[in-house]
C-alpha cells in the first residue's frame, strides 16, 4: 500500500522530471495496447499537450513535423493510406513512424495492419487503440493533458469550496487549517483538499487545486488521526478539483496595534489572489468569517461579473479528471 507520504514524493518527482508518462495517459483513457514497441511504457514521458493528425506527412511532406507530440490516427488517415500503392506506404510509414513520435493513437477501433506493427516496433513507436471516434479521443487527451503540463507547485495549505469561492487556506502548522476546514464542512461547505494542495495554472490567471493522489477526501486531525471525510459525510462533503479565487491566510493574534499590515494579495504560479489576513484568537470563529468573506466575494462578483472566462468554467471542464 502507498502511504500519503509516499504518493506526496511521486508528484513531488513528477513536477521536477516534467512530462506525463505515456502509461497513466493510457489507463486515464482505458485505451487498448496494440503493441508497447519495446518501450516501458511508464519511463516514456509526453512533454506537450499539443496533438497531431498526419495529413501533409501522408502525402509525403515531412517538413516542419511536430515530432513530439502524440499522432492520432482516424478513418479518414487510414482511408488515405489505404489509396497508395504497397511502395507508397512502406515509404510514408517509415518516413513517418521514423522521426522519433512518441506514441499513435488510433480510434474508431480500427484494425491495425501487420506492416504498421512492424514499422511501429522497428522505430520504437507504441500503437494504442481506443473504440471512440477520433475527435472524442483528441480532446479528452488534450484537456488531460494541458493540466498535467500546466505549470504546478504544492502548497502546504488547505483548499475548501465555500459558497462557490474556492478558499485557500495558508498558516503556520498547528494554527488550525485542518479544525477550521473541518467546521466549514460541517457548515454545507465541500473539502477539496487538507494539509497539501496540488496547484496547477492550465490557463493565464486561472488556479486549479486539487488533493495529491491518494490523499483527496482524506483529513488529518490531530489527536484523531486520517480520517476519510467521503465516507463519513457522503459524497456531498467533498469535490475533487476547485478553482482558487481567493486566500485566506491564518496568523497569530498579535497585541492590540501589534498587527503587521497584511497582504493584499498573494502570488501564487504568477497569479495574483486576493488575500484575507485573520488573526486567530482564542474563541474566535475562524470558520464562520472566512464564510462570511466568501459570500462577500461571490456577491460582489455576481453584482459585477467580469470580462471573459467565468470563475468555475475551467473547474467544470477538468473535474472529471480527477
Amino acid at each position: 500500500m502507498v502511504s500519503a507520504d509516499d504518493t506526496l514524493l511521486l508528484d513531488v518527482r513528477a513536477i521536477k522530471d516534467g512530462g506525463v508518462p505515456l502509461a497513466r495517459i493510457v489507463e486515464h483513457l482505458s485505451l487498448e495496447v496494440v503493441t508497447t514497441a519495446g518501450v516501458d511504457l511508464g519511463t516514456r514521458r509526453i512533454r506537450t499537450a499539443d496533438l497531431n493528425r498526419p495529413g501533409l506527412q501522408w502525402a509525403g511532406y515531412s517538413e516542419h513535423f511536430p515530432g513530439d507530440r502524440i499522432q492520432m490516427l482516424g478513418r479518414a488517415e487510414a482511408g488515405y493510406l489505404a489509396t497508395l500503392s504497397e511502395e507508397q506506404r512502406l515509404e510514408r510509414l517509415a518516413q513517418y513512424l521514423g522521426q522519433g513520435v512518441p506514441a499513435v493513437v488510433i480510434c474508431h477501433g480500427l484494425e491495425v495492419s501487420p506492416l504498421a506493427i512492424e514499422f511501429s516496433e522497428r522505430f520504437g513507436v507504441p500503437m494504442l487503440r481506443s473504440q471512440l471516434p477520433t475527435t472524442q479521443v483528441t480532446g479528452d487527451l488534450n484537456r488531460f493533458l494541458t493540466l498535467e503540463l500546466a505549470p504546478r507547485e504544492l502548497l502546504h495549505a488547505g483548499l475548501v469550496d465555500v459558497a462557490g469561492e474556492g478558499v485557500l487556506i495558508l498558516g503556520r502548522s498547528g494554527i488550525g487549517k485542518s479544525e477550521t476546514a473541518l467546521e466549514l464542512l460541517r457548515r454545507g461547505h465541500r473539502l477539496v483538499a487538507d494539509d497539501t494542495v496540488d496547484v496547477r495554472r492550465p490557463a493565464p490567471g486561472e488556479l486549479i487545486g486539487r488533493a495529491p493522489g491518494r490523499m483527496r477526501h482524506f483529513m488529518e486531525i490531530k489527536g484523531i488521526g486520517i480520517v476519510n471525510l467521503r465516507r463519513m459525510y457522503g459524497v456531498g462533503a467533498v469535490k475533487d478539483t476547485g478553482v482558487i479565487t481567493m486566500v485566506v491566510s491564518l496568523v497569530p493574534a498579535e497585541p492590540e496595534g501589534g498587527q503587521a499590515p497584511a497582504p493584499a494579495t498573494t502570488d501564487i504560479l504568477g497569479v495574483e489572489v486576493p488575500t484575507i489576513t485573520i488573526p486567530v484568537r482564542p474563541g474566535r470563529n475562524t470558520a464562520v468569517l472566512i464564510e462570511a468573506s466568501a459570500m462577500s466575494v461571490r456577491a460582489r462578483r455576481l453584482a459585477a461579473p467580469a470580462e471573459g472566462l467565468a470563475p468555475g468554467a475551467l473547474s467544470e471542464l477538468y473535474g472529471r479528471l480527477g
